[in-house]
């Protein structure tokens, strides 16, 4: 009998060593699973890696099946659109999309042109609109493919549910968008997906809009902030400043690669005259010190007759 109780023992002096040593194992392996306290977390579904694709500038592949880009001119940038699976195109630039090349390879064209100042919530809605009816391959551009559309990728795969928005901020880093715009890496650190109470915007492929009109609205906006920022306190006004004269520059340059084909050649000189004095004066903008006199002076000028004889 002792013999027995001796062997009961044993036995069960073996399974309790067992089950710590199984129980360790699981403790190794879920550490190794599982990150730990403080360790960044990564998107199983972002990928973020640089594509070619001929003609396009700034190719990005984002997930499995959003890309990021510039603007697809020529035929052989829609072909090879199309071979990667592409079935949507989304332009956030404010020129119009060349709808008929898409439309040849069975490619859905939708615009939502945005500016550099941020992707306000109409903007935000009709991208999530998008991404979420959209079948196949997604590709968003603006013009260079650097700024407007990395952002509005960006919220697309967030739409997705491929990154959240501290994820996707990684897509405006890897492209190379500009720190400078405050607005669009807000729009992407701040994006919340629409409530059930919010309506989505309808969908268009074209945008119909005023672009030299609506250009105009904002450059006159931004010349009377820069003059604001130009009497306030040195300290205080120096990023704005920078911001607010990078983005007048950026408006004069999207208006000059409008149609501009009703307005004489007076109107096209004066515009990249215009541009010209904005770029400066953003360069400017950046030193210690105030504007120069004689170049605010020019540029408002500018901006007085174009007003007066064509807005």
């Amino acid at each position: 009998m002792q013999g027995t109780g001796n062997s009961q023992w044993w036995l069960i002096a073996m399974l309790v060593a067992l089950f710590a040593v199984a129980a360790t194992a699981d403790d190794s392996a879920s550490k190794e699973i599982l990150p730990q306290s403080g360790e960044k977390q990564e998107s199983a579904s972002l990928i973020i890696r640089e594509s070619s694709v001929a003609g396009i500038e700034h190719v990005f592949q984002l997930t499995s099946r959003i890309w990021s880009g510039g603007e697809p001119k020529e035929a052989a940038a829609f072909d090879q659109l199309a071979d990667l699976g592409v079935q949507t195109i989304i332009s956030v630039d404010s020129a119009k999309p060349n709808v008929a090349a898409a439309k040849k390879l069975g490619i859905r064209y939708i615009h939502i042109p945005t500016r550099y100042e941020g992707l306000d919530r109409e903007t935000q809605l009709r991208i999530f609109r998008a991404v979420k009816e959209s079948r196949g391959g997604i590709f968003f551009h603006c013009h260079h493919g650097k700024h407007r559309g990395p952002a509005a990728a960006a919220i697309g795969c967030i739409a997705e549910e491929s990154a959240t928005p501290t994820e996707a901020l990684r897509i405006l880093a890897d492209a190379g968008t500009s720190t400078e715009y405050d607005g669009l890496w807000e729009s992407v650190r701040k994006f919340q997906p629409p409530s059930k109470d919010e309506t989505l915007p309808p969908l268009v492929s074209s945008a119909d809009t005023n672009p030299v009109g609506m250009s105009m609205a904002r450059i006159d906006r931004l010349w009377t902030r820069i003059q604001e920022e130009q009497s306030a306190e040195p300290k205080r006004s120096t990023k704005n400043l920078v911001d607010s004269t990078l983005l007048l520059s950026e408006e004069f340059r999207e208006l000059a690669r409008v149609d501009l084909s009703d307005y004489d050649k007076e109107f096209r000189d004066m515009l990249t005259e215009s541009a010209r004095l904005a770029t400066q004066m953003h360069q400017q903008a950046k030193e210690p010190g105030r504007l120069s006199p004689k170049l605010v002076s020019s540029l408002k000028q500018q901006c007085q007759n174009c007003h007066s004889e064509w807005r």
